[in-house]
């Protein structure tokens, strides 16, 4: 879906109108400032959803870490550590 792109300065002055467009378009509006991109107006309906949509990527992610089996952190910097080590140690040895 594309958006339309309106400067800040120009939607300061025709907020109501603005509002209007997007509840009726029911497509977004992105806000822009010296040509950036800084926020944007969507229409309730979509908001809600992403809003939806991002609690149950954010639930499942829960679910699949609580899945996962529990490593005491000593041991996870240990590996780390060891792996770091084995990569270094494979640089240097192929330089010889």
């Amino acid at each position: 879906m594309d958006a339309e792109r309106m400067d800040i300065s120009h939607v300061r002055e025709r907020l109501s109108e603005v509002l209007a467009r997007v509840e009726c378009t029911r497509r977004p509006v992105v806000l822009t400032s010296d040509g950036q991109d800084v926020g944007a107006f969507l229409p309730l309906q979509m908001y809600r959803a992403l809003i939806e949509e991002r609690e149950a990527v954010f639930e499942a992610l829960a679910q699949a870490v609580a899945k996962q089996p529990q490593y005491p952190e000593e041991e996870v910097e240990r590996d780390i550590a060891e792996a770091i080590a084995a990569i270094r140690g494979k640089g240097a040895a192929s330089r010889i």
